[in-house]
């Protein structure tokens, strides 16, 4: 299997030979909506966790998107849904 459009946070110095991720070295420098406090807040807003534009991760996963979930897709598949 391959390992690549990733973000790692924290990760090592030796993680980082593995080539096509994104390793920021704190939440802060993820690049998140609502900063890094909200990679690990339980009261973290969808929008919150989506990259911002200048993130060093936007637009690095292997489909030429962010990697992980697609907020945008989220937010739009659960609109008018109640909690």
């Amino acid at each position: 299997s391959v390992f690549a459009g990733n973000a790692v946070a924290y990760a090592s110095d030796w993680l980082n030979a593995i080539p096509n991720n994104c390793y920021p070295q704190s939440f802060d420098a993820i690049g998140l909506v609502g900063g890094g406090a909200s990679a690990t807040s339980t009261s973290a807003t969808l929008n919150s966790l989506a990259l911002t534009s200048t993130s060093m991760c936007h637009n690095k996963g292997t489909d030429g998107t962010d990697p992980g979930a697609n907020v945008n897709a989220i937010a739009a598949a659960i609109a008018g849904v109640a909690p």
